[in-house]
């Protein structure tokens, strides 16, 4: 029920901002009303997701995940290739969430999960929830206004089609944000319960986490690069080829962003939501100082310098501004300039697993 509330509220701020800022076309304002549906879409997968988290079937959440998100790209390119208009993605991308959302209750349904008729609301309890978490929750929405700022700057300061060039790159990021999210889902409960054990297991697991996650950034940035270098022109047009420097700088911060999953849970762990929020805010600060600064220097460049440097700030640098941090500082510090041993780790782990594999048969 808190969640429903939550996306509703934010599917409202959408409208409102949509509707509210005279530089909106009509389209912008079409546009507008599809997102605040993406906003309220996830109140469909809530549920069933967070019940195969608890249950320890994180991997079943991620398939669905994957499998929407799967369908919903090459829907997408179809409709591109084919010369479907804007509103015409959106929709695909739309009717992706909702493949998400089909997936997770199919998955919720063939592990077990209870009926939907016997679900029931605890207001009390919502009501405890929502007295411990407020910090949890105004930093989600802080994260959530992080991601967009650059781009409604950007449109405040420029046209619609330099906007379409720099959402060009900020899409490809976010794309592969799927497979951190996925990671840290599916890592963190033993991570957690060797919190319960031992002190230096947990840590010994959290850094190996650490180490993947900036390994894995580092690879997924090298291969955007390419892919950007070779396909975004003639995949998009000759109209993007500006994008093409915009997607070298904006992939930049991705090792950041993909670290920021674990940090997230691990202020959780730790209880210092304060200081997340407290992040966030400076984060979204920073952020909107320097667009405002290099937008009309650089263009759109300098948006995606914006969003590296603020990125960097919250998941790392920031982590020296309290003595509780600092720890967690030094072993990002050290995932960042030690990424190959992330690829050893995942090397020894798929090394290990064909071997079990083996000798089952």
């Amino acid at each position: 029920m808190l969640r429903f509330f939550g996306y509703a509220i934010g599917a409202l701020l959408t409208l409102g901002y949509g509707f509210a800022m005279p530089s909106h076309s009509d389209l912008e304002q079409t546009l507008f009303c599809i997102a605040a549906l993406f906003v309220f879409s996830n109140v469909f997968n809530a549920i069933p997701e967070n019940w195969l988290k608890t249950m320890h079937e994180a991997r079943s959440a991620s398939k669905a995940r994957i499998i929407g998100s799967i369908i919903g790209g090459i829907l997408k390119i179809f409709v591109l290739l084919s010369g479907g208009g804007v509103i015409l993605v959106s929709i695909i991308h739309l009717l992706g969430l909702l493949l998400v959302s089909s997936g997770m209750f199919f998955f919720y349904g063939s592990k077990g999960g209870p009926k939907i008729r016997v679900w029931t609301i605890s207001w009390l309890r919502a009501r405890v929830l929502l007295s411990e978490s407020w910090r949890v929750f105004l930093s989600a929405l802080l994260w959530i206004v992080y991601l967009r700022i650059d781009m409604m700057i950007l449109r405040q300061l420029s046209s619609p089609e330099v906007v379409g060039k720099y959402a060009i790159s900020a899409r490809l990021a976010e794309m592969t944000y799927v497979f951190p999210s996925a990671l840290v889902v599916a890592t963190f409960p033993s991570i957690m319960a060797a919190k319960g054990r031992s002190e230096g297991e947990y840590k010994n697991k959290l850094q190996a986490l650490l180490y993947i996650l900036s390994f894995s950034g580092l690879a997924i940035m090298i291969a955007m690069w390419g892919f950007a270098e070779i396909l975004l022109v003639p995949i998009f047009g000759n109209e993007y080829q500006e994008s093409v420097g915009v997607v070298f700088v904006y992939m930049m911060s991705t090792p950041f962003m993909f670290l920021h999953y674990a940090l997230s849970r691990w202020i959780l762990i730790e209880r210092q939501t304060m200081f997340g929020l407290c992040a966030d805010f400076c984060g979204v600060i920073l952020n909107v100082v320097l667009n405002f600064a290099l937008i009309p220097l650089l263009g759109i460049i300098g948006a995606a310098i914006a969003t590296v440097i603020s990125y960097a700030f919250v998941a790392f640098v920031s982590l020296l501004l309290t003595r509780k941090t600092r720890e967690m500082f030094v072993m990002i510090f050290a995932a960042l300039i030690f990424p190959w041993r992330g690829g050893g780790i995942l090397f020894d782990n798929a090394k290990s697993f064909l071997f079990k594999k083996v000798r089952a048969q």
